[in-house]
């Protein structure tokens, strides 16, 4: 997730235990941008990853952080891409019913719906998926 603040993080990680979990957020790709009002602007991306705590985790973070910030931006990804997919079978599924060869629908709105269905298909294809979607409009709600 990308984020723009007037504080420069300092590390490359910060973390808060929580009982036998560490919650961890990484700061990657940290980039100084044009000031507001004289202000410092900066922008990063933004990880977040929860482990097991243990008496080595901040020696282990230190001796490999781009393993870590790797491996916390791969499972953010694979989360973001899942829940968008199922948001997009979900839609599909809502219209399936229109595609049916018997149902009422006039060839110009099925053909509407066909595009509708294939913009669906073709969201995992979109250049800033699954962190910048932008879901297809359905057509003609009386359909």
């Amino acid at each position: 997730m990308k984020a723009e603040s007037n504080i420069q993080p300092s590390m490359s990680y910060e973390f808060e235990i929580c009982g036998d979990n560490v919650n961890i957020t990484f700061f990657d790709n940290i980039v100084e941008v044009e000031p507001v009002d004289e202000t410092p602007r900066y922008t990063y991306d933004i990880y977040h990853m929860t482990v097991r705590n243990r008496p080595t985790l901040i020696s282990d973070l230190d001796s490999n952080i781009s393993m870590w910030i790797l491996a916390a931006r791969t499972a953010e990804y694979t989360q973001l891409a899942t829940a968008i997919r199922e948001k997009r079978d979900l839609l599909l599924s809502e219209t399936d019913y229109l595609m049916t060869q018997d149902y009422p629908i006039s060839v110009a709105d099925r053909e509407l719906m066909i595009a509708y269905r294939q913009a669906l298909r073709d969201i995992p294809e979109q250049s800033g998926f699954p962190f910048d979607v932008i879901f297809p409009l359905k057509p003609n709600n009386k359909i």
